[in-house]
């Protein structure tokens, strides 16, 4: 089961998971929740292939981007451009396909927890310098 997605938490709960991750010590120290700027970079440069399992929670609240464009219904993609509701990336087996792409962004009140909702984890990079 290690392989499988973390779901059905909130987001709340995936800083939590985040913060006990890092407090476990090396090599998981520093662990965080992605931003989504991270995630949907990850996506496009195909370093990240595997989504679309459950939505991911990012630590970062809904915004509208510069040249914001709602799709595909104003009232569902920027209804909630408030710094109260968190953002999920990524979607889920059960999205609507349409809206399966790195691009589209969901909201949610950070406190609601969702059947489909998890977390994917960020680490420092690793160097060496020796």
């Amino acid at each position: 089961m290690a392989d499988e997605p973390l779901a059905g938490i909130n987001r709340h709960e995936a800083r939590a998971f985040a913060a006990w991750v890092s407090s476990q010590g090396k090599p998981y120290e520093g662990a965080v929740v992605q931003h989504e700027y991270q995630w949907e970079i990850a996506v496009r440069t195909k370093v990240l292939r595997d989504f679309g399992r459950s939505w991911e929670w990012c630590k970062n609240d809904f915004h509208g981007y510069p040249e914001f464009q709602p799709f595909p219904d104003e009232s569902v993609s920027s209804s909630a451009f408030t710094p109260d509701m968190g953002v999920l990336r990524g979607g889920s087996l059960h999205t609507q396909r349409v809206l399966r792409r790195s691009s589209f962004r969901q909201s949610a009140p950070p406190d609601q927890r969702f059947q489909l909702s998890g977390l994917r984890l960020v680490f420092p990079a690793l160097h060496r310098w020796t």
